[in-house]
């Protein structure tokens, strides 16, 4: 089961050699004391990520 209390719904397989980063919620929460301003980045940032990442498979899918 997840973080979040419920069922894994998706499993991953990298395509190359691939780094994962983990930051559990507990620690997001600790740096969310020191700094919200940091977490909002990081969210943002990552949340910038996904959707150009989701655009380009969208355009690849298309192109086909």
């Amino acid at each position: 089961s997840s973080d979040l209390g419920g069922t894994r719904s998706a499993r991953v397989v990298a395509g190359e050699d691939s780094r994962l980063w983990r930051l559990k919620r507990e620690r997001l929460s600790d740096i969310e004391k020191l700094d919200t301003r940091i977490v909002h980045l990081l969210i943002a940032d990552i949340t910038r990520e996904i959707a150009a990442r989701l655009r380009s498979t969208t355009e690849d899918l298309r192109r086909r």
